[in-house]
């Protein structure tokens, strides 16, 4: 009986320790790199956090006007559909949230990440 007692114990501390423990963030870095003899460079900061991941692009470039930024399946070297169309760079900056995981996206590899004339291959390790 004092057995069944310890083990019950045991599972009420593993459950509630288990919906009270956040997932723990994930992040990947990746460097935007200059394309067509363009100055633009920077990077893209994913993080992860329950089952959403934030997309935080810093570039070198501080230009004023609105650049268009987005997910794309195949590398920088072969660009192919928009999956995510992410919030416009603007002075430099762009911070979108996207309902997906690293999972998701992993299964859609080759992707990359491109802002007019920069663009980076997100690789998931």
């Amino acid at each position: 009986m004092k057995k069944f007692i310890i083990f019950g114990v045991v599972i009420i501390i593993l459950i509630l320790f288990g919906y009270s423990r956040r997932a723990s963030p994930k992040l990947i870095t990746v460097a935007l790199v200059i394309q067509n003899q363009s100055s633009e460079r920077g990077q893209a900061i994913l993080t992860e956090v329950d089952g959403q991941i934030k997309v935080e692009l810093k570039l070198a470039s501080k230009a004023g006007d609105s650049q268009s930024v987005s997910i794309n399946r195949g590398s920088c070297d072969a660009i192919s559909e928009v999956i995510y169309l992410l919030n416009p760079v603007i002075n430099g900056l762009s911070v979108t949230t996207i309902t997906a995981s690293f999972l998701a996206l992993e299964a859609n590899l080759p992707l990359s990440i491109s802002v007019n004339n920069a663009c980076g291959n997100l690789v998931l390790e």
